[in-house]
């Protein structure tokens, strides 16, 4: 940030945390577990960000798939009635049913992604 930061971008700076602090989790995983993920899921509120959604693709390199009905847990809910009524017999039949997503590919040049990733790295050590 400078004396001549706009609005604009501080959101961006703060859409951008999100996307580093999802790659800094992951990164913990793999190195912690070994499970490296070859997909993530996203619902909820900033699934309707398309910059976030793409950016986040791109600095975790993993394809992401959006639920187009943001709000999930509502949905999740209904799903779960619907197996206590008997409504649906199974899981397997509720994983069947049809859903709308979004899928997001890495398309960033990893050299680009590693050199923001970096930046990230160091603005945290910086305030830590």
């Amino acid at each position: 940030m400078t004396a001549h930061s706009r609005r604009e971008h501080l959101i961006r700076a703060a859409l951008e945390a999100i996307a580093y602090q999802i790659r800094d989790v992951l990164e913990m995983m793999r190195r912690d577990t070994g499970v490296a993920p070859q997909v993530l899921h996203a619902d909820g509120g900033p699934t309707g960000n398309e910059f976030l959604m793409q950016f986040t693709a791109d600095m975790t390199g993993i394809e992401l798939v959006v639920s187009e009905a943001p709000e999930s847990s509502a949905l999740g809910a209904a799903l779960a009635c619907m197996l206590g009524l008997g409504l649906a017999e199974s899981l397997q039949d509720i994983a069947a049913m049809p859903r709308s997503t979004r899928t997001y590919r890495p398309s960033m040049g990893r050299d680009k992604v590693e050199q923001l990733y970096a930046g990230w790295q160091t603005a945290v050590k910086r305030v830590l």
